[in-house]
């Protein structure tokens, strides 16, 4: 079939074992669609927090897309790596082992983390209450 073998070609081959992808220390990242220059710069920190990235550049923003290159100290499994750490839903539409085309979009909390994050709030809410309340009735 025409073009099979151009695809095969883009795709980081997996190791044996069913171990991670491994990407070369240089890697061309090109990501979108971002509503606007705050979502791209969002992006782009969450990149930089990541282990093994030494260096992330915006090379270029053309329409809702960025290209974006990443330095790591060293060949690293990047794709998991993202899909573990970023707070991003990922959706791969190519990937060699320099290279990686993705769409990304924000992924909503789960109905747990608003949960847990709701009764932080309450608890703390509580805490600072009870110390007020405290302070009014031991300091005149």
């Amino acid at each position: 079939m025409p073009g099979c073998g151009t695809r095969a070609a883009e795709r980081p081959t997996q190791a044996a074992g069913g171990e991670e992808t491994v990407f070369d220390a240089r890697v061309e990242l090109d990501a979108g669609p971002f509503s606007d220059f705050a979502a791209l710069s969002a992006f782009e920190r969450s990149l930089a927090h990541l282990p093994k990235v030494e260096d992330v550049y915006v090379r270029r923003l053309a329409d809702d897309r960025a290209l974006i290159e990443l330095t790591l100290s060293e060949p690293a499994p990047l794709l998991d790596t993202m899909r573990a750490s970023l707070p991003y839903s990922l959706d791969v539409r190519s990937a060699s082992h320099n290279k990686i085309v993705v769409n990304v979009a924000v992924q909503q909390p789960t109905v747990s983390v608003v949960k847990r994050v709701t009764y932080e709030r309450v608890r703390a809410y509580r805490t600072v209450a009870a110390v007020k309340h405290y302070r009014k009735r031991c300091c005149c």
